[in-house]
């Protein structure tokens, strides 16, 4: 499969002793700072790694969101967009629970 390097290459030689003559032996080293297949000749899929510390922080901000919608349905009943079993905010109402969090008295 042909890939793609971006980084340095560089070109150096070294003189090795053979017996009583010596003889020259050059080297190509790559330095690579990314590499990845040659979209030229096909098709690829990109698929992010995310660090442990992103993967924490939006683990605790769904968390947060969902205590916000249960807390909302304590006081207003339950909202549109909200599994009324679990307190699963749906896709789309995730902004809606964020925007009515600011509504909710502090010890309720």
């Amino acid at each position: 499969m042909p890939v793609v390097v971006h980084g340095r290459l560089r070109s150096r030689e070294v003189e090795r002793a053979c017996g009583e003559s010596s003889h020259k032996i050059h080297y190509q080293d790559i330095e690579a700072r990314s590499v990845g297949p040659d979209l030229a000749r096909g098709v690829a899929s990109f698929n992010r790694v995310k660090r442990q510390a992103v993967v924490e922080s939006e683990e605790r901000l769904i968390a947060d969101l969902q205590g916000a919608a249960l807390a909302l349905a304590e006081v207003d009943g339950i909202p549109e967009g909200i599994d009324p079993e679990t307190g699963e905010i749906f896709e789309d109402y995730a902004r809606i629970a964020a925007d009515q969090m600011e509504s909710v008295p502090v010890g309720a």
